[in-house]
């Protein structure tokens, strides 16, 4: 999606000096349509079964466990770091998703809110029965 000003920045490789990519020039109103997307997609995620939402984050672990090469250039472009930090965050962050996966099913009858829900609370978290 093109930046709401139309504006991007150059960048530049930190390990090389190298030219890199253009990327968007975010603007406040890039972050209020990234907002409001999120707030459109709530319903639908909390609404699925708790054993759909766990299969989407191992789908998505797996993707990026076997995206780990792109996805360490990408980072390796865009940050300089050494290949092991890249494999370590990217590991960490696979690992991640394989932890709260399951944690989705264990709290199936807990939903969380939308944060601008009227009666949310700090945690947020109410029952569901």
């Amino acid at each position: 999606m093109a930046p709401a000003g139309g504006a991007c920045l150059a960048t530049t490789n930190p390990a090389t000096r190298a030219p890199g990519d253009e990327i968007a020039a975010g603007t406040s109103a890039d972050v209020e349509r990234a907002v409001a997307g999120a707030a459109t997609a709530w319903p639908g995620w909390a609404a699925r079964p708790a054993a759909d939402r766990a299969d989407a984050l191992h789908a998505l672990a797996d993707a990026m466990a076997a995206s780990a090469g792109e996805l360490a250039e990408l980072e390796r472009v865009s940050t300089g770091k050494t290949d092991g930090q890249l494999t370590l965050e990217i590991d960490m962050s696979v690992a991640y998703f394989r932890y709260y996966a399951p944690a989705t099913r264990w709290s199936a009858r807990w939903r969380s809110p939308a944060p601008s829900a009227p009666g949310a609370t700090w945690p947020g978290w109410r029952a569901t029965d």
